[in-house]
């Protein structure tokens, strides 16, 4: 929250640059603190797996920059902006399937790895089981959903009412307020309600929360019903994100918590921009039909006016923004007036359709999150001689008795 204030009162008054500045400095203090942290003894036993550390880079990096430039170069068909193309096919597809072969190869190799006894970059017990790997992706999901909204909800505040940046990070504090509530309070109902009851339970609050948002977000913002959307949806999220994660770190022995931090971790990433990145493409694919078929509507707009206007890079514009652009055009002061209704009315259509979507993601997302682990804490067996944690037979046998 304080980062929102922080950075919206920067943009709005001495300029958004000078919020990097602040990290960078935020960074040297940081660094100078480090050297007052305890000492820990150095482990010469510790050998990293270059190999599989290249591999996983190479995959994220190709996933990362396929994903973010599919608005910009264009989902299949290059566009001019596209640094290459490959018969005319943009690069953001050719890197994802890059990224999902090294990905690939990154497991492979990891197996072999563990099989020859050998070190490995990350240990694949924490997806050990069906359970685990449903965990992953209940996570996954949410923070692909939560991710999209983060970007969706300032768009709409910004874009389609006009507010500026210190008000938008004022408009998302009680979204941010309700995550982190969320995520602090739902380990009090561990011990109540099991783990998939509780992810089932948070992503029909979180489609909830979206539905609500698509059906009363208007061009007129403080309406009660918008508020409760987004603390509705911060509830559903906060709560899911804490959840799946300690769902993962308690299903693993102490020793893999480093591993099941740098999971998440990738996870958070990966689903992070790949949210952000499909949530842009939808919108702005959904807003190129709504004005095409907005202008199409309105007679009053002339063909020549039509191709002055670049409908091949539309983009979410503010009213005064496009009444710039229009006035660098033909236009007349009516053809500009019923341009503006058409860009209002699609921004508004694009965005709505764009968060039910990503409602109807939250709820396929119950499907995963029906094979997460459903017991409470205290009812994985074990072996009381040992304390070992239960095999994998023995999991699954008791997967199969609580279903």
């Amino acid at each position: 929250m304080l980062a929102l204030l922080i950075a919206g009162s920067f943009a709005s008054t001495i300029g958004w640059r000078y919020s990097f500045a602040l990290i960078v400095v935020l960074a040297a203090v940081n660094f100078a603190l480090s050297f007052r942290l305890k000492k820990v003894p150095a482990m010469p036993d510790v050998v990293i797996d270059w190999v599989g550390a290249m591999i996983a880079a190479a995959s994220i990096i190709f996933l990362s920059f396929g994903f973010s430039g599919m608005n910009s170069w264009g989902v299949v068909l290059a566009t001019g902006a596209a640094p290459f193309n490959f018969l005319g096919i943009s690069p953001a597809p050719i890197l994802i399937v890059l990224g999902a072969i090294g990905g690939q190869c990154f497991f492979m190799w990891l197996r072999r790895q563990k099989a020859a006894g050998r070190p490995q970059i990350f240990d694949l017990d924490v997806l050990k089981s069906g359970s685990e790997k449903a965990t992953t992706f209940s996570m996954a999901a949410m923070l692909f959903v939560g991710t999209a909204a983060n970007f969706l909800i300032p768009l709409y505040i910004q874009i389609v009412q006009g507010r500026s940046s210190f008000q938008t990070s004022i408009a998302i504090i009680p979204y941010t307020l309700s995550i982190f509530v969320a995520s602090s309070l739902v380990a009090q109902f561990y011990d109540k309600f099991t783990p998939r009851k509780l992810a089932r339970l948070g992503f029909i609050v979180v489609s909830l929360g979206l539905i609500l948002l698509a059906f009363t977000i208007s061009n007129n913002w403080g309406q009660l019903f918008v508020v409760l959307g987004l603390i509705t949806l911060g509830l559903g999220q906060g709560s899911i994100v804490a959840l799946v994660f300690n769902t993962l770190l308690s299903a693993s022995p102490k020793r893999l918590a480093g591993d099941v931090g740098a999971w998440r971790g990738l996870v958070h990433n990966i689903s992070g921009s790949v949210g952000i990145a499909v949530a842009s493409v939808f919108a702005v694919s959904i807003l190129t039909v709504n004005i095409t078929a907005g202008m199409a509507a309105h007679p009053e707009i002339p063909v020549e006016l039509k191709k002055e206007i670049p409908l091949d890079s539309v983009n979410f514009v503010t009213d005064d923004h496009l009444k710039d652009y229009l006035g660098t055009t033909s236009a007349t002061p009516e053809q500009v007036s019923a341009a503006v209704e058409v860009n209002e009315d699609a921004r508004l259509q694009a965005l709505k359709i764009s968060i039910l979507g990503l409602a109807a993601v939250a709820l396929l997302a119950i499907v995963p999150a029906g094979r997460m682990p459903n017991r409470l804490p205290g009812e994985l067996p074990t072996d009381l001689s040992s304390g070992r944690p239960p095999t994998r037979e023995e999991e699954k046998a008791e997967e199969a008795k609580q279903d």
